[in-house]
């Protein structure tokens, strides 16, 4: 599944969502560039960096079976449960 698809999937009033409800526990601070390069398609995770969303933004995002949205930063991730290989980066989703 291409990025582009998963954009259109989630939708503009989704990151609308997602950004008001990321903003209500305080600013969220990018990953320092080291890292942000280590974050990418078709790596592993890289351990400790990234957080379990909660139900509220949860709720907004499409689910796939065998994978977990996590954000890192301002980034949305889906991982691969089974292998914690990120299966897709969307940037900035919480700027």
């Amino acid at each position: 599944m291409a990025g582009a698809v998963l954009h259109a999937l989630i939708g503009q009033a989704c990151w609308v969502s997602l950004a008001v409800i990321a903003t209500t526990g305080g600013p969220v601070a990018s990953l320092p560039p080291g890292i942000q390069k280590n974050l990418a398609r078709g790596k592993p995770l890289p351990p400790g960096i990234a957080k379990k969303l909660d139900n509220r933004l949860l709720s907004q995002l499409p689910r796939y079976d065998g994978y977990e949205w996590q954000q890192a930063g301002t980034d949305l991730i889906l991982v691969m449960i089974a292998t914690g290989i990120v299966y897709e980066v969307l940037n900035g989703a919480f700027d």
